[in-house]
């Protein structure tokens, strides 16, 4: 959750406060993960090779710009070739899984009903994961494809709420003092604490107690009574109504913003929910989605947290399991000096030299489709300075439902830059810019409109 905003600089905390860079604790992961992955695929695929891998790392959909660029450079310095690395967005994995893959009986035993997956159907992915909730609209085209009806949407209402709710109230009952002893004294008892959390958190169902193993090194206060819970025979038992409230703000939080989703125009014909991700396997949740949103087929497949897992695998084989978006946010540009935008109707002669540097130049309109692999939107500029060698051109956003006139506008926001190094002894008077949407990403090109030259450009989200 930490990063929203980040920078390439941001520092995170262990368990015992010492820091690090969070972009060397995110490659250290991804290098590890990879390399195991590597050594398994090595012993069933006789002479494999690097080159052969295509990585497909997940993010969450709710996650802006520099948040996956981040994990892009973090895969980078991990290791990873950038030509073989595909970011994922979590909800459209589960998504594209339960499109391809017949789904397996829910834990009811009744069988899903596949007539959500047909053409022209419409249904939502709700991906409960530790941190996120992230919630994607999709219809079904005729060609098999999905195609996002509403943009995605989400919050930080994930089951890590809940467990860092728990762990309080556990360390209440047990005492407090005490607690922070035992934490301090035994990194393994933290980790088997939150494991135990992490686990028995899934099986408690609506109007029953709660009951947590507690780590060996915990087990001597065994006899400990409080108003919330008792602690007994190495195990913490929390009351009813005390784990119910730890539960009701997160599990109403979910719910108020399902129901503003399905309450909109776009989505009147979505029939059914698809609930995924590890915190999907909670009983509470489960129990509370299915009464709330009766009228919806509710869909929990078996094994929630591994479906966004098999998805994205099965997106590296798809050419194109995603068709499109829509756009969050509007997306404009701001041009520095140096530059004056070549309206696209205006011929050479009839150019005017006003000031473009404050206008807000739409690359996509807040609510647009944006179609996966297609030009987004290109501008014609003119260079006015002989001395302009590297382009910076700032890439803006805007939440209002209306997009701005100008850059100076309150909600405008600037959230990174497309960058372009002139080629060398090049005598450069115009130039144009062209942006397109590649997978999770923009990509932007640069040409050289005398020369019809194309050279390096790029995107820039980090700090």
């Amino acid at each position: 959750m930490l990063l929203e905003g980040l920078d390439k600089d941001m520092m995170l905390e262990d368990i015992n406060e010492r820091e690090m860079k969070a972009l060397d604790v995110f490659a250290c992961c991804i290098e590890y993960i990879k390399n195991k992955v590597f050594v398994r695929a090595e012993e069933a695929v006789r002479g494999l090779t690097e080159e052969q891998v295509h990585w497909m790392i997940t993010v969450p959909a709710i996650w802006n710009e520099s948040s996956r660029q981040f994990m892009r450079e973090a895969a980078t310095k991990a290791g990873i070739n950038q030509e073989l690395l595909t970011l994922v967005l979590e909800p459209e994995a589960a998504a594209v899984f339960c499109k391809y893959v017949e789904v397996e009986k829910s834990v009811t035993g009744q069988e899903a009903n596949l007539e959500v997956f047909k053409s022209g159907s419409q249904f939502l992915v709700v991906d409960l994961g530790g941190g996120t909730v992230d919630i994607t609209c999709n219809e079904v085209t005729e060609t098999g494809q999905l195609q996002e009806i509403y943009h995605a949407s989400g919050g930080p209402w994930g089951g890590n709420m809940i467990n860092k709710r728990i762990w309080k109230l556990i360390r209440s009952i047990y005492g407090n003092a005490l607690f922070d002893q035992c934490m301090k004294k035994y990194t393994s008892a933290q980790l088997e604490l939150l494991k135990a959390i992490e686990e028995g958190k899934m099986k408690i169902s609506p109007g029953t107690k709660a009951i947590f193993k507690l780590p060996y090194d915990m087990s001597e206060n065994t006899n400990v009574t409080s108003t919330a819970g008792k602690i007994s025979g190495g195990k913490v038992y929390i009351n009813p109504k005390d784990i119910s409230i730890v539960f009701e703000s997160s599990i109403k939080q979910v719910c108020t913003h399902l129901s503003k989703v399905l309450a909109r125009d776009e989505t009147r014909n979505v029939k059914a929910l698809l609930l995924v991700g590890g915190y999907a396997s909670c009983e509470m949740l489960k129990e509370t989605i299915k009464t709330t949103f009766h009228e919806y087929d509710i869909i929990c497949p078996f094994s929630p947290e591994m479906i966004v897992l098999k998805g994205a695998v099965i997106m590296g084989h798809e050419s194109r399991p995603i068709i499109g978006r829509l756009a969050r946010y509007h997306y404009g540009l701001a041009v520095p000096s140096g530059l004056r935008i070549i309206p696209k109707m205006e011929t050479p002669h009839e150019r005017t030299e006003c000031d473009h540097e404050l206008n807000f130049l739409p690359l996509i309109c807040k609510g647009t489709p944006i179609r996966i692999g297609e030009e987004v939107a290109q501008y014609s500029f003119s260079v006015t300075s002989e001395e302009l060698t590297d382009i910076q051109i700032g890439i803006l956003t805007c939440e209002d439902d209306e997009a701005p006139s100008t850059i100076a506008e309150n909600n405008c926001t600037q959230i990174g830059q497309i960058e372009a190094k002139i080629p060398a002894l090049s005598q450069l008077k115009e130039i144009r810019i062209i942006v397109s949407c590649d997978e999770t990403e923009f990509k932007v090109t640069a040409v050289i409109n005398e020369l019809g030259h194309r050279f390096s450009a790029r995107c820039l989200f980090l700090h």
